[in-house]
């Protein structure tokens, strides 16, 4: 098929034959969309991605469909995007499990497998799939996974010694920093040849500033309750941040496993902090839009980009990060960097952030900056050259 794929593509810059556009599959884990009808559904920073990426593409005319694991099996729709779900079999470690065979007849037909990655088990057979269709595959590497229990360290090792091997097979893979490349385990060793760097995007027309808007003394965190997020030292850092700002917030939006748990912690601490849960788009974009600065406390390798960090900045907001790679890289585009896992570090950057003039002209200019870099027609525009390499 890739001989086939070339040779179609020669007849068509030569203008001999007039071709349909190639379909792309994009593999995902999970989907965001209640459209998929599966009450399991997630939403994060993949689960944003694929949907997010899958419309852009599709309005510069790729015809993509996505295909995704899910308790319920058929053909749905994310929009206007077509979706496939095959049937998942269960959730190991948070990688969904499925019967390859369902993936391998889903995949029939296709130009192209973009798959996200790192899910263990799901993301690696599929480049091995698609290479049994002879169809050409991405991946996309969002993150390494970083198991914390002893089981599941030893889990990983037996993982990364045999199943993540099977990275290999893809014919193209897609990094969105250069620093979390230097970082990778399962990357360090070659591959230079099939890495291509396209970072993660934004919704630059909707996360955008409103300089009639005044900032409001808030601090801001957006993300998903979870252990690697480390929402307790970001917690730590509001308590000494409002020895000095006492009328200061933090102001932590979203839900997870961790969400009692952390509530407890914001209880016993003597920082101002409200937990507003799971907050609808216009509330969403209020609060970038009026936070004094986005803080994301992450020190863990699992954190690879962090897109919240880029909406805060289309809203002209500024961000503060640790400097671990991937985030770092986002980040320094328009905000602070600090030493990982130290609440001093944070906080001194939160203090500084308070006290700093980020007026209208400057919102602006990091709006300007983030949809030059990070637009979803961008990425969609660098992701599909990618696949004209291979068709």
């Amino acid at each position: 098929m890739i001989w086939a794929n070339w040779i179609s593509r020669t007849l068509l810059n030569w203008g001999a034959i007039d071709l349909p556009s190639p379909r792309i599959a994009i593999i995902a884990p999970y989907l965001s969309s209640p459209d998929t009808k599966d009450a399991d559904v997630r939403i994060g920073g993949v689960e944003r991605y694929v949907t997010e990426l899958a419309k852009a593409l599709s309005g510069i005319q790729r015809d993509v469909t996505l295909i995704t694991p899910s308790k319920a099996t058929g053909r749905s729709r994310l929009g206007q995007i077509p979706v496939i779900q095959i049937k998942r079999t269960g959730i190991v470690q948070g990688a969904p499990l499925f019967n390859p065979l369902d993936l391998l007849s889903a995949i029939k037909g296709f130009d192209i497998v973009h798959t996200q990655a790192t899910y263990p088990l799901f993301s690696d057979q599929n480049p091995v799939l698609a290479r049994v269709r002879d169809i050409p595959s991405v991946v996309t590497y969002h993150f390494e996974p970083t198991p914390t229990s002893s089981l599941g360290r030893i889990a990983g090792g037996l993982y990364e010694a045999t199943l993540a091997r099977m990275t290999r097979w893809s014919d193209r893979i897609i990094l969105s920093t250069e620093s979390y490349k230097r970082s990778t385990r399962l990357l360090k060793n070659g591959f230079d040849e099939k890495i291509r760097y396209v970072p993660m995007g934004v919704d630059t027309g909707f996360f955008s500033p409103d300089p009639s808007l005044r900032t409001e003394p808030r601090f801001l965190f957006v993300g998903r309750l979870v252990p690697y997020k480390d929402i307790p030292l970001l917690i730590k850092a509001m308590e000494i941040v409002n020895r000095t700002l006492p009328s200061h917030e933090l102001a932590i939006v979203g839900t997870g496993e961790l969400e009692d748990s952390l509530k407890a912690v914001a209880r016993e601490s003597a920082a101002k902090v409200r937990f507003l849960g799971r907050v609808d788009d216009a509330e969403l974009l209020r609060l970038y839009r009026t936070s004094t600065a986005m803080v994301l406390a992450s020190h863990d390798h699992q954190e690879a980009f962090g897109m919240t960090l880029v909406e805060s900045m289309s809203c002209g907001t500024p961000v503060i990060a640790a400097r671990i790679p991937g985030v770092m890289d986002v980040a320094s585009v328009g905000g602070t960097v600090v030493d990982p896992e130290s609440a001093d570090a944070l906080a001194e950057a939160m203090i500084a952030a308070a006290s700093s003039t980020h007026g209208p002209e400057e919102k602006v200019r990091l709006h300007s900056i983030v949809e030059d870099r990070f637009s979803w027609r961008s990425v969609a525009s660098r992701t599909s050259s990618v696949y004209d390499e291979l068709l």
